[in-house]
């Protein structure tokens, strides 16, 4: 076998559900990305359009000097299986990928240890882990690499796992033979997900318009959320995975996708998450990727969940809630939420 037979094989040792190989040439959609940033549609997230962000994004010699492949690998999870929308106690959702332990650091260590067993492989050879806080349009080299094709809601989509997938990259200066990409691009005429975006965030062009996305509103966003927004978010309390889910292409089983096990559950208690404080939020969720949307941020989602419930019953523990909140932002979405279950037809 070879060295790329080796490698491959390594990977899918350490976990990884595929392992391709692309060469470090410019990002295809470079100018794409330029044209993202310039219309705005990154919101909040100024970080993608520093200086640093818009040269890395450019090129892989930006990050490692001398890279002659970007090694594209892709790690499986299980969606989150369906569950009635109410309970007793109301419940807000979590999307599927942060019930699992923080992909940065699972994938980061299985990276490094895939870089380690390269660097012996080969010696001499230099390396750098990427997942996606560094600077790369990881998505344009997995689909160059073949790992699956761009689908219109943005996402890298697997032939065998769909859009189940994280994704993260070894770049090396080592020259290896890049795989074509795949020939098969299933979304054809498929407009399931742009029809069930709740908000209409997906693009034409196969773009997120973060301002209007409910995972960048629900995780990333700091402040209030945008009033026009906030019934669509239903009780999606981190993320959304709907246009995930409503694809066709979901795969029914994931081979292999359960060897990384989830640490939470997908439906938590939204009195629960209203009443904690930093201590209970860190010891629950400061291990997954939850703990990105900060302890205000998950107060303030869980308060518009509850305001989206109908459950009138909750309006005495809410006002009690709202008398006793000292953040501005949790206490503006708890008075949202109080009008809106005055306004709820069962409150008639």
């Amino acid at each position: 076998m070879d060295l790329n037979a080796n490698l491959k094989a390594e990977a899918i040792a350490l976990g990884f559900a595929d392992c391709r190989i692309a060469a470090a040439e410019p990002a295809p959609h470079y100018p794409h990305y330029l044209g993202w940033l310039e219309a705005g549609r990154h919101a909040g997230m100024d970080y993608l359009a520093s200086p640093r962000a818009i040269m890395g994004r450019q090129s892989p010699q930006e990050l490692l000097p001398g890279c002659r492949s970007v090694i594209c690998l892709a790690w499986a999870f299980a969606p989150n299986p369906a569950t009635p929308r109410e309970a007793e106690r109301p419940v807000g959702r979590i999307a599927a990928y942060a019930t699992y332990p923080d992909y940065h650091h699972v994938l980061g260590e299985k990276l490094g240890q895939l870089a380690d067993w390269l660097q012996k492989a080969a010696p001499g050879t230099v390396t750098k882990t990427c997942v996606d806080t560094s600077a790369i349009l990881e998505k344009d080299y997995a689909q160059a690499a073949g790992l699956g094709w761009i689908g219109r809601n943005s996402l890298l989509a697997h032939p065998v796992y769909g859009s189940w997938i994280l994704l993260g990259e070894l770049l090396t200066d080592m020259p290896l033979e890049p795989d074509g990409p795949v020939e098969e691009n299933h979304c054809a005429a498929c407009l399931r997900c742009h029809m069930a975006c709740p908000t209409k965030a997906i693009l034409s062009e196969r773009s997120i318009d973060a301002n209007r996305c409910l995972s960048y509103l629900s995780i990333e966003h700091r402040g209030p959320i945008p009033v026009e927004f906030r019934a669509l978010m239903g009780n999606r309390l981190f993320g959304c995975d709907t246009c995930q889910a409503i694809c066709p292409d979901t795969p029914k089983t994931l081979p292999g996708a359960d060897q990384f096990k989830p640490v939470l559950n997908p439906d938590q208690d939204l009195l629960e998450i209203l009443a904690m404080d930093e201590l209970a939020f860190k010891n629950r969720f400061g291990r997954t990727p939850v703990a990105r949307a900060k302890l205000q941020g998950l107060r303030r989602n869980a308060a518009i969940c509850l305001g989206n419930s109908r459950q009138t019953w909750l309006l005495p523990v809410l006002q009690e809630q709202l008398g006793e909140e000292m953040d501005s932002v949790v206490a503006e979405a708890l008075t949202w939420a109080i009008q809106t279950l005055q306004e709820s037809p069962k409150a008639a």
